[in-house]
């Protein structure tokens, strides 16, 4: 029994890999994990009417902060990159594990997803989003369970399109209790749950598809983000009430009727990080360089800034490297879609040599009389992956040891500990 993908590897058998459809009551609704290319198909068929909503609950945050991003990011095309395309693979792979009832998420390593083969580092990060979710199923059962819901704000009467794609939502029958979840792979930016106006956003459509027809005693909206430290851990959960959400509607409405407006303004903060428009706009621009006149005009020697003038310059730094990033990446763009940037090119990377069919490779080593050692390298498989092969609890403790790859400045609330440092005049050489 595996993975039970069409175009997955061959899996080895577990015991106890599966459970049940709905094991604890569930009655799981949405989109067939097994429909050819799902998400990138759901952006095809809705091309004639929006591929992604201009206020969506992804970008509900920006709009409701920056109102003039609306109409600033309509004429930039909707691109992706190497890590959204790793993050729709794993969410494509947790989507598969719950439909089709696959408890172990290892059993489908080495099949393919979005393009991607599953390596021991996304089933294990999934594995956290799977066990929650379950969790939950089990706890508020019997439970509603939707899977990759569309959810719309149709009923508040939106003065354009606005609806969101939910990874997972749950909504106890007895207990009235609804759930939002939301699994984030990333692990560059951690994401806080609290006042979060995409999840919340997701919490609406789903109060507002509910209706009358059951109570909403609770919201609670999650975070799971294994892969990225975050002071409250991997998986990070906040309430509303019912009226807290609906009150957060009217808010929400309100914004999309600004972000209208001829002459909705631009705002410049945290939420430009994902703006399409940041490498013109003329807020994050003034602002950047505000910044940079106000707190870097004066030079000074590095050794006459004080620890604490330092961590102010630290809190305006990113505002500057956001502009300055926006700028490249349109550059680049410009120059990808044929335009001039005068003073710079594209150019190819550095080629690397590959073989151009290994079949071929193999058949002119065998011709050479080239024995495996001279054509193969073995390489000890990781700590994670002998686990799935024998058991974690059967690897020795003492064969095992985690090693970091270097030091990393991040704020003080992170949750991992402060790195154990030597003073420097324990480098000291008396003489």
């Amino acid at each position: 029994m595996g993975c039970g993908l069409p175009n997955a590897k061959s899996l080895p058998a577990a015991s106890g890999g599966r459970v049940p459809y709905g094991a604890h009551g569930a009655e799981i609704v949405g989109r067939n994990p097994r429909d050819a290319e799902p998400r990138k198909q759901e952006s095809e068929d809705m091309a004639g009417e929006i591929a992604h909503a201009s206020f969506g609950a992804s970008n509900s945050k920006r709009r409701m902060a920056c109102p003039g991003s609306l109409k600033a990011e309509e004429r930039f095309p909707d691109t992706s990159s190497p890590f959204a395309e790793l993050g729709t693979a794993a969410h494509e792979l947790g989507e598969h594990c719950l439909r089709e009832g696959i408890a172990d998420v290892a059993l489908c390593i080495g099949g393919l997803f979005n393009d991607h083969i599953v390596d021991d580092n996304m089933a294990a990060a999934v594995q956290t989003y799977v066990n929650y979710v379950r969790a939950v199923e089990e706890e508020e059962a019997p439970a509603l369970l939707r899977l990759e819901q569309r959810l719309s704000l149709e009923a508040l009467d939106p003065p354009m399109p606005m609806f969101g794609t939910s990874d997972c939502t749950i909504y106890g029958k007895e207990t009235g209790n609804l759930w939002v979840i939301d699994y984030k792979h990333g692990q560059g930016v951690a994401v806080d749950v609290e006042d979060n106006a995409q999840l919340k956003y997701y919490a609406l459509g789903a109060v507002l598809k509910i209706g009358d027809r059951a109570p909403v005693n609770a919201v609670h909206t999650v975070v799971v983000q294994p892969r990225a430290q975050h002071r409250d851990g991997s998986i990070r959960v906040y309430s509303y009430t019912k009226d807290e959400i609906l009150d957060f509607g009217v808010d929400l409405i309100d914004a999309a009727h600004a972000a209208l407006k001829p002459d909705a303004p631009l705002v410049a903060g945290d939420h430009c990080q994902f703006c399409k428009a940041a490498g013109v706009c003329s807020a994050l621009r003034r602002g950047a360089l505000a910044v940079a006149q106000d707190e870097f005009g004066a030079v000074r020697v590095a050794d006459d800034i004080t620890p604490e003038e330092i961590a102010g310059y630290m809190d305006k730094i990113p505002l500057i490297e956001e502009w300055i990033k926006s700028i490249r990446r349109h550059a680049n763009t410009l120059l990808e879609a044929g335009e001039t940037v005068p003073g710079f090119k594209l150019v190819e990377r550095r080629p690397t040599r590959r073989w151009k069919n290994e079949e071929e490779l193999l058949e002119w080593a065998a011709s050479e009389n080239l024995e495996d050692e001279e054509i193969f390298e073995k390489k000890i498989k990781s700590p994670a992956q002998i686990e799935k092969v024998v058991g974690k609890k059967n690897v020795p403790a003492h064969l095992v040891m985690s090693v970091s790859s270097g030091l990393s400045m991040v704020r003080d609330t992170d949750a991992r500990p402060s790195a154990a440092l030597l003073a420097g005049d324990e480098f000291t050489v008396n003489e």
